[in-house]
């Protein structure tokens, strides 16, 4: 707390990765912001990885005590694909068309720092991963379908899954597999093959 006559100037920032040995060369990032601010962004941050902040508040006496604070960034995985159609085709087939992830924007800049910038785009998507089920649906079958490249955001992918139960009710998950890991599934409702000789 700073006394009521004593002016803040600033804050002191500093972060590093948890993976960093504070003995290396690889020194914390460092810097200083206005002491009337209230909040900040950091960017060009490694995806899922813990980092260390610590900020202190600077009068003209000097920096006081830190808060520490720990944060980890979310995972690199590619996001969900975007269903395009879903059509049973008869008795034993079902036709399922889908897009690639839409991929997230690449930061917030509101601290530059390109002495200390590196660029992360999100996870390539390499394959996707297309499971079903048979009610009551804890049997799962997979099927691994190879994604083009360079990617395409319009590109439709289709699969046809064959082989299925007449008068069936089945389960659908879809999931985007990428350098960093498989992202999360898409689930669809449950949908029923037609009769025999429909």
């Amino acid at each position: 707390m700073v006394a009521n006559n004593v002016q803040l100037q600033e804050y002191l920032v500093r972060y590093r990765s948890a993976q960093t040995d504070y003995s290396s060369l690889d020194n914390p990032v460092e810097f200083t912001i206005h002491g009337t601010l209230t909040h900040l962004l950091l960017d060009h941050l490694s995806p899922n990885v813990t980092y260390h902040i610590s900020l202190a508040a600077r009068t003209k006496y000097g920096a006081g005590v830190a808060a520490q604070i720990q944060v980890q960034t979310e995972s690199n995985v590619p996001g969900l694909p975007i269903l395009h159609e879903l059509e049973i085709l008869d008795s034993s087939r079902i036709r399922i068309r889908w897009l690639a992830p839409e991929s997230p924007s690449p930061g917030i800049d509101i601290k530059e720092l390109p002495e200390r910038s590196v660029t992360y785009r999100p996870s390539a998507v390499k394959q996707f991963q297309l499971q079903w089920a048979a009610f009551p649906f804890t049997d799962w079958e997979e099927h691994n379908i190879s994604a083009i490249h360079p990617s395409s955001s319009k590109h439709v992918y289709e699969y046809v899954i064959k082989g299925l139960l007449s008068r069936t009710r089945y389960s659908l998950r879809l999931a985007a597999f990428g350098s960093e890991g498989l992202g999360p599934a898409l689930e669809l409702n449950p949908v029923m093959t037609k009769g025999q000789g429909l």
